[in-house]
């Protein structure tokens, strides 16, 4: 039997009241811990569109940039903000050029509070740096991060392709719109979420691509006879826009939030690939139309209309997990053996 309050609140448009409120107790619980794995349940369900301010708190918990014990959040603040700044460091002082168009980054050790500081200052009084704000700036920034993150991953820097490094520049550019504290937060959110995605995901879209259409065929078969017949050159354009820029051509920007909100819940590869075979079954209307021209629908699966992403993300969010719950044993397995 449904709740009436919950039920009441909701219909009144107050439901991101009580949705704030659970996040805030699983954040805010009486024990020395944060439970991170109901912490990921909550995240993939609803989000943290209803409390804007507890998002970054939460990513971090979840790809382990803060620890779950509360009483070592004060210690791993001061490491990573000691680690960034050797990173930093170490990148000018190999790439004295990027400098030019950055701020100087002068930021130093705080305790992490269980609410976001004020813009500009924390609890203790410690100064945080604020984000770069010019465009110039932002790109020189991002030039620096891709760089610390090559050193970060690696005791040498070692040569990356192109088009790699152009994944991971949006990609950290995403999380610029999502983080608004200061720069330490946007690197190291950026930083642990590539690990992470490169370590499940790194060179196995193929392997991806075969088990969802395999699923396809079960979910939608007039669609996967439709994409059956695309060229090979086409389906590798869907496999790299889903699996290898995860989806960075798919949403607008204007909907980073809410496709990390998925993707930063995502421990084992599941929802990542549940995600792409929901975006097949999601936008099946709107492709059927495609059928007959393999250039139309390649292009409309891989940069879909904005209008059209926005309107049935709710729709698409909801079949995700449905998806990710029916396929969980075959989903996991198959990204399982990318660790």
């Amino acid at each position: 039997m449904p709740n009436f309050r919950s039920t009441y609140l909701q219909k009144i448009g107050f439901q991101g009241v009580e949705l704030r409120r659970s996040l805030q107790a699983l954040l805010d619980n009486d024990t020395d811990q944060v439970d991170v794995q109901r912490l990921a349940e909550f995240c993939e369900r609803v989000g943290c569109s209803s409390a804007v301010s507890d998002r970054e708190i939460v990513w971090k918990y979840l790809l382990g940039v803060s620890p779950s014990r509360k009483d070592a959040l004060e210690y791993c603040w001061t490491q990573h903000v000691e680690h960034f700044h050797d990173l930093w460091s170490a990148v000018s002082t190999m790439y004295p050029n990027l400098l030019q168009n950055i701020r100087p980054v002068c930021e130093r050790p705080r305790a992490i509070p269980a609410e976001p500081p004020a813009s500009g200052s924390t609890a203790d009084g410690a100064v945080v740096t604020s984000l770069p704000g010019a465009p110039a700036s932002i790109d020189a920034t991002v030039d620096m991060f891709l760089r610390m993150y090559h050193l970060f991953q690696t005791p040498r820097l070692s040569k990356r392709s192109d088009k790699e490094n152009a994944v991971l520049r949006i990609r950290c550019q995403r999380f610029r719109q999502c983080v608004t504290t200061n720069t330490v937060d946007w690197f190291w959110l950026f930083a642990y979420y590539s690990r992470r995605f490169e370590r499940l995901h790194m060179d196995n879209e193929n392997r991806y691509w075969k088990i969802l259409t395999s699923l396809l065929h079960t979910e939608d078969k007039q669609l996967h006879d439709a994409i059956a017949m695309l060229g090979h050159g086409h389906q590798k354009r869907l496999a790299t826009a889903w699996f290898v820029e995860a989806y960075q051509r798919v949403f607008p920007r204007s909907m980073d939030a809410a496709v990390l909100d998925l993707l930063v819940a995502d421990t084992n590869g599941a929802t990542f690939c549940a995600l792409a075979l929901g975006i097949m079954v999601t936008f099946k209307l709107e492709v059927s139309k495609f059928a007959d021209d393999a250039d139309a629908l390649t292009l409309f699966l891989c940069e879909p209309p904005a209008v059209v992403v926005e309107q049935q993300w709710d729709r698409l969010w909801k079949q995700t997990l449905i998806l990710k719950k029916r396929y969980f044993a075959i989903l996991s397995a198959v990204t399982s053996e990318a660790l």
